[in-house]
């Protein structure tokens, strides 16, 4: 179940924004945040965003914000994408959304991937 507060629905991780302006079309966008090292990194964009979030509630936007954290400060073994390189763990999240482009599935889903690493990090 969601909770409604000041126009966001939220739930653990997840945060659905409604723009409500009475002379404008109703927009909600879910967005579900996980961080690299997440054990469900791979399958949630399935399991989660779309199967719970956005189907069950009638949605049909959703984005999926990845944490890339992996550089030579963080423990690297924590990572749980196949990817090793910013770059490609950019292209991977956006593989896992290919079937929902509005087209294949009703459902839309964009990936982000935010760079998280420290700043002065030279790991990719």
């Amino acid at each position: 179940m969601m909770q409604s507060v000041a126009g966001c629905l939220l739930h653990a991780g997840t945060a659905v924004l409604r723009n409500e302006v009475p002379s404008l079309h109703k927009v909600a966008v879910v967005i579900e945040v996980k961080g690299c090292w997440n054990n469900s990194i791979l399958t949630a964009i399935d399991s989660q965003l779309v199967a719970d979030y956005l189907r069950l509630n009638g949605l049909t936007y959703g984005i999926y914000l990845v944490g890339w954290f992996v550089c030579k400060e963080w423990d690297t073994k924590q990572n749980k994408l196949v990817s090793h390189t910013f770059t490609d763990a950019q292209k991977e999240v956006r593989q896992l959304a290919a079937a929902y482009d509005g087209k294949t599935n009703p459902e839309r889903v964009k990936t982000i991937v935010l760079d998280c690493r420290y700043p002065d990090s030279t790991a990719s």
